[in-house]
């Protein structure tokens, strides 16, 4: 019987197995340090956009904050205006960068009592609407100077009335159920001003209105902030409302005497019925457009503030992140 030697070397079957052993062990455990590196570095990632969120959420906060001080800072409460050198404090745009940029705060306040309460029922969008009444003269006044379709304000004007009548030129629960998808219409006041977007006939131009040709959006001419006590701050008003609600001639003259520091200097306004006691010098209601940036986050918010009668508080009332 003969005895094969192997000199203590292992067959070549065995050596292969081997080495293909290790391959796979080596394969695997590179599959698992890769898989363990993208895991790592995606929750590393998401906690950074974490942290970034709730850096850029309280740098808003704080803008709001800055924006309250600034209006309980002005040099008169008297009255409100844009561009005095001791009362349009809170009219300045503020800018602040740190870090070559990546922590940035941009915040901008405007006055929303230079516009017309889009929800003032009884003087303008009226409901319910009396039987065979048109628009009121300051808004066909409007539509006329803007060169605006009938359509826009009779189609406004049927989605906060509380009947189901469309006007001539108007929209009403018919014309809605027959888009794709089909909705129903507010019949009711404004919550948001965005909700023109619904009403027949409001596109993006008359929203945001036209910078070429120098025609203001209704953004510029409404707004859902106010009560029945709310004035149009003549002061911040802009030149096509003021002649919407009185005339050209009166516009000018606004103009040309800002700031007006008490009412009995409001120019006079013959002709304009009992508008001169929805005129006014004074603001309560404030936007204040915030964007914020903390690295890779950026939010923009647009927030509403409140400064009571008394000018001692400013109280948040609208907050919405764009």
């Amino acid at each position: 019987m003969t005895n094969r030697q192997t000199n203590g070397r292992p067959r070549t079957n065995e050596a292969g197995f081997a080495l293909i052993l290790v391959l796979l062990v080596t394969g695997a455990l590179s599959v698992l340090i890769l898989d363990m590196n993208y895991r790592t570095r995606v929750n590393i990632h998401l906690a950074e956009n974490l942290r970034d969120d709730i850096r850029a959420y309280f740098l808003a906060r704080g803008a709001v904050e800055a924006a309250k001080a600034l209006l309980l800072e002005d040099e008169s409460f008297e009255y409100d205006d844009l561009d005095s050198e001791d009362d349009a404090i809170w009219a300045t745009p503020n800018r602040h960068e740190e870090d070559n940029g990546a922590i940035l705060v941009e915040l901008l306040i405007r006055d929303e009592d230079g516009k017309l309460w889009i929800n003032d029922t009884k003087n303008l969008f009226r409901s319910p609407m009396p039987l065979g009444a048109g628009l009121p003269e300051v808004l066909l006044n409007l539509q006329d100077q803007l060169g605006l379709e009938e359509e826009v304000f009779e189609s406004i004007q049927d989605w906060i009335d509380s009947d189901d009548t469309p006007l001539a030129f108007g929209a009403e629960n018919a014309y809605y159920q027959s888009l794709v998808p089909p909705y129903l219409p507010q019949n009711n006041k404004l919550i948001d001003l965005s909700e023109l977007f619904m009403v027949k006939g409001v596109q993006d131009d008359l929203y945001y209105g036209n910078a070429e040709e120098e025609r203001p959006g209704l953004q510029d001419l409404f707004t859902v902030f106010g009560d029945s006590q709310s004035k149009v701050n003549v002061n911040t008003a802009s030149f096509d409302l003021l002649a919407a609600l009185v005339d050209p001639g009166f516009a000018e003259e606004v103009e040309a005497n800002r700031p007006i520091m008490t009412e009995a200097d409001i120019p006079p306004t013959p002709g304009a019925g009992n508008i001169r006691k929805r005129l006014g010098i004074k603001s309560t209601y404030f936007s204040a457009h915030i964007r914020v940036k903390a690295h890779n986050v950026v939010k923009r918010v647009h927030a509403v503030l409140k400064r009571d009668s008394n000018n001692d508080k400013v109280n948040l009332i609208y907050w919405r992140e764009i």
